[in-house]
């Protein structure tokens, strides 16, 4: 199993942890290349478009990451914040729960 995917999708979220939001986007980008059914590089990218303020792209990322993995717990909560930023709290509410 090559690891390189997944260890640049967590290259990407501590560069977008320390605000480096090109180089993130720079692994983001290659992790999803080499792996696109990576669920938690899909996270990563939600987190990107929310920081930048683009709500439905988010949106479909972190759908695309439940899709991807069911289980995976930032997929429900990117959903479940941006829910609720939406205004659609209850809803919000039911994905954070999930995750």
């Amino acid at each position: 199993m090559n690891a390189e995917p997944a260890l640049r999708a967590r290259v990407a979220e501590l560069e977008f942890s320390f605000g480096r939001s090109a180089a993130a986007q720079v692994a983001l980008d290659k992790s999803l290349a080499l792996a696109p059914r990576n669920a938690q590089a899909h996270a990563v990218k939600g987190f990107t478009h929310a920081a930048k303020g683009r709500t439905k792209a988010a949106e479909q990322s972190f759908e695309d990451a439940i899709t991807l993995d069911p289980g995976l717990a930032n997929g429900w909560l990117g959903r479940g914040l941006i829910r609720i930023r939406q205004g659609r709290g209850v809803e919000g509410r039911q994905d954070l729960q999930v995750a």
